[in-house]
């Protein structure tokens, strides 16, 4: 019998999402340096599931742990406004690597640029919204549960096969060091 694991809470959640995302950037960084002018559809493949879990991953952020945040802790309004202008701004440049493909040069610009303004974001989150909800009497396990959820089905609505909410293309450990070992 295998031991079924714990279910994670709201910030084990989004860490975990987030470290899907930083995965794909990794890849794509990757593939980039190896050849800025090749790899296009294993790029084209990644920008396309990146903005897709990175929209979703907004979404889920402002449906649901904002709120949580805003009701359950005190003087988090600023960094709520804050957090929220960021996730515009990261609107802003998916919608431009959306519009792009892989082949135009000016478009891999735009997904890097939007993947640094992601891990600038991470090291706010982690500094000051995270702790914050983790020590606040925010019910982390139920938000967890809600957070999942709400991807799922956003996944169901947004992704590529609406039957299964599946991306076409999963990153791993195992083929990012496929990949490197291939060039």
């Amino acid at each position: 019998m295998g031991t079924q694991q714990a279910p994670l809470d709201a910030i084990g959640f989004l860490r975990a999402d987030r470290h899907r995302l930083e995965e794909m950037i990794a890849e794509f960084r990757m593939l980039h340096e190896a050849q800025p002018k090749g790899f296009h559809s294993a790029k084209q493949r990644i920008m396309d599931d990146f903005c897709l879990g990175l929209k979703i991953h907004l979404r889920i952020e402002e449906e649901l742990l904002f709120p949580a945040a805003r009701r359950g802790i005190f003087g988090m309004e600023t960094y709520l406004r804050e957090a929220h202008a960021e996730h515009m701004g990261m609107r802003y440049f998916i919608a431009q690597v959306e519009a792009g493909t892989a082949e135009n040069g000016l478009t891999c610009t735009r997904f890097l640029v939007l993947a640094d303004q992601i891990a600038h974001h991470r090291e706010i989150e982690e500094e000051e919204l995270f702790p914050r909800v983790e020590q606040s009497a925010v019910d982390t396990a139920a938000l967890g549960v809600a957070l999942a959820n709400r991807r799922t089905q956003l996944f169901a609505e947004l992704s590529d096969d609406p039957a299964t909410g599946a991306m076409h293309h999963h990153t791993s450990v195992e083929r990012l060091t496929a990949l490197r070992a291939a060039m």
